[in-house]
């Protein structure tokens, strides 16, 4: 079973344990700008565009990492 996040923005948030997405699918503008991370995975997930006009990306813009990140 997937699980489908639509537009979602977890700007400033603090993950004090660590963040697995396993078999997600990201659509649109997902936004983890300024959150803090003790680690994260991505594990077979999928990112995708709302339709063909969209410009949409995932931005990690000033997050902090103090364990790993994998895609």
């Amino acid at each position: 079973e997937k699980i489908t996040f639509e537009n979602v923005n977890f700007k400033g948030a603090e993950f004090k344990k660590s963040l697995v997405f396993r078999n997600c699918i990201f659509k649109g503008k997902i936004n983890f700008d300024e959150c803090k991370f003790s680690s994260v995975t991505f594990d077979s997930c999928k990112f995708e565009k709302l339709d063909d006009t969209d410009t949409s990306d995932v931005t990690f813009l000033k997050a902090i990492f103090n364990g790993r990140l994998e895609i």
